[in-house]
């Protein structure tokens, strides 16, 4: 196996391996460093005998210029079999070279792991990393809890079947009040950022300015969308989601205060 961190122009070979990986991310892809446009960037692999990239992790750089050090970050990262040992010390060599680059004080990982992986957390924990057990689940940079939902094939009356009886009372709910859900576009965002504040004030969470939504609608490209919702031409909800590596995720979703009855 042959360590490289990664020169920018050969970012497109790995863009093209973490978006077939069964482990890739949108957080993984080279497109974020773009939204991230704050943070510095690195990239590293490993590859195999063939030359070939067997495995890497996309690293955000956060300087802290008053005491002259920095933060190493891999959002949903590293991208490889998270249970081969030997490729995670590999990767984890070319991250200390770029924690020496940057005068780094603490590296961070996030990967989707089950939250009672043994095996995982033990190789980890044999690596140096020390598991943050947190609260509710919102006190990490990315949720600490994530649900998924396998499609499998089944089509949309299929899944819609699945959902809990109140939830599908509820979609019906709002089909006969006739509320319309489109994909948006960048000139809906002032509709989805004036949701958002409502929202976090509402819940009791901090939320993203607009350039950073209109950072990711630019960035990401055909990977993400934003959907509202709207009633009697009134915008009342929205949702921003990405689709990048055969998973679709939901990101941020907003709604109003007002028109509650119709869900």
């Amino acid at each position: 196996m042959v360590l490289e961190i990664l020169d920018r122009s050969l970012y497109d070979e790995f863009e093209r391996f973490v978006i077939s990986h069964e482990g890739g991310s949108v957080t993984q892809s080279v497109l974020w460093h773009e939204v991230k446009g704050n943070w510095l960037s690195e990239v590293v692999v490993v590859r195999g005998e063939d030359g070939e990239i067997v495995a890497g992790v996309s690293i955000l750089v956060r300087i802290f210029p008053f005491i002259k050090t920095s933060m190493l970050y891999a959002p949903r990262g590293p991208v490889c079999d998270l249970y081969d040992e030997d490729i995670m010390r590999k990767l984890q060599q070319g991250v200390d070279l770029a924690a020496k680059k940057h005068n780094a004080h603490i590296y961070k990982i996030d990967p989707e792991v089950l939250n009672l992986d043994a095996k995982f957390i033990l190789l980890a924990q044999s690596m140096g990393f020390k598991r943050y057990f947190g609260g509710t689940g919102f006190e990490t940079i990315q949720a600490r809890f994530n649900y998924r939902l396998y499609l499998n094939g089944r089509s949309e009356d299929e899944l819609f079947a699945n959902l809990s009886q109140k939830t599908r009372y509820n979609v019906r709910v709002a089909r006969k009040h006739g509320v319309e859900v489109r994909v948006g576009c960048m000139e809906e965002l002032d509709d989805f950022s004036r949701l958002m504040a409502v929202t976090g004030e509402r819940d009791g969470f901090s939320t993203r300015p607009k350039a950073y939504f209109e950072r990711m609608l630019t960035a990401l490209g055909g990977h993400v969308r934003l959907y509202m919702a709207y009633y009697d031409g009134e915008a009342v909800a929205g949702a921003i989601t990405t689709n990048y590596a055969g998973k679709t995720c939901y990101i941020y979703g907003a709604s109003s205060n007002e028109h509650r009855r119709v869900m």
